[in-house]
């Protein structure tokens, strides 16, 4: 079974919405997972709770299509 959002919730709206997402893994473990939502760019921070550690990777998605040659 894939990933799955089970219970979306918004938390904050504005221009960057916040929602807190709860998700169903594929061993049907559940989890919490904070998005926003923030034009074309991601970012995905795991946390490591027990040493109190974060790490924060940021990327930039271009969905525009490159012209085609006539």
């Amino acid at each position: 079974m894939p990933t799955e959002i089970i219970e979306p919730k918004e938390i904050i709206a504005a221009s960057s919405p916040l929602r807190l997402a709860t998700l169903r893994l594929a061993d049907g473990a559940r989890v919490s997972r904070e998005i926003i939502e923030h034009g074309k760019a991601a970012a995905v921070v795991p946390n490591d709770a027990r040493r109190g550690a974060v790490m924060l990777v940021l990327a930039r998605v271009d969905l525009s299509m490159p012209k085609m040659r006539t």
